[in-house]
């Protein structure tokens, strides 16, 4: 059984997008979501009507066309891996009782088949399939650059973070997050490399951009590229 969550259409500046509604029981308010993974979503008290949440939206016009740019390239492209996009087949099954992904490389085709009732959108298993794989590929590529570039980390952790691509811990941590895996790979080496340099210098200073500029002497221009994507 194929099930369509509820959306909403709106033309912002000339362009048409979807606008996905999800109810919540925590939500007490109506809010727009909109994040770099592709997530441009309207979430609704549980009990809110359909129609209260469309005049919301349209309340939040001169907002949306404020970002219209984040809207338009994220309606062209809400998925992606290592920078391409990829395609997702979600279907509902009611014999189910978890959720079942199937990633196919060969087609760039993520299948999601849920249980029937789930309230787990499909950016939400989006993004934790990425945090599932983001391990299996970050933490070895992250060693990998540590010991090309002399750098000896205490650890390597994959977390969910809110602002950031990663960070480094005065324990001498690198932490990074799972959505890079959405990013090109050239920058999340730049992201990996940007926080092991922090194992020399913990601040942004002339002496931290000097290491920097050793492995990287473009960083300027990796560093507006990164700036272009969105949380």
């Amino acid at each position: 059984m194929r099930h369509q969550p509820a959306s909403i259409e709106i033309e912002i500046m000339g362009h048409k997008v979807n606008c996905a509604v999800r109810r919540s029981r925590r939500s007490k308010n109506i809010a727009i979501r909109i994040n770099q993974t592709g997530l441009f979503e309207l979430v609704i008290p549980e009990r809110g009507s359909f129609d209260e949440a469309r005049a919301f939206l349209e309340s939040k016009r001169s907002f949306l066309e404020k970002h219209i740019d984040l809207i338009v390239r994220k309606e062209e492209s809400p998925y992606k891996l290592f920078g391409e996009e990829i395609k997702i087949d979600h279907q509902y099954n009611l014999f189910l009782r978890k959720h079942q992904l199937n990633f196919k490389k060969e087609t760039a085709e993520l299948a999601i088949e849920s249980p029937a009732g789930a309230r787990e959108t499909t950016m939400d298993i989006y993004r934790a399939w990425l945090h599932s794989t983001a391990a299996k590929f970050l933490v070895p590529r992250a060693q990998t650059l540590a010991e090309k570039h002399g750098f000896t980390p205490s650890a390597i952790k994959v977390k969910k973070m809110r602002g950031k691509w990663g960070f480094c811990t005065t324990r001498k941590e690198i932490c990074l997050s799972p959505l890079l895996m959405a990013l090109e790979p050239d920058l999340i080496d730049y992201v990996i490399l940007h926080e092991l340099c922090h194992l020399k210098e913990m601040n942004h200073s002339p002496r931290f951009y000097a290491e920097l500029e050793k492995i990287y002497p473009n960083y300027k221009r990796m560093r507006e590229r990164i700036g272009r994507k969105v949380f």
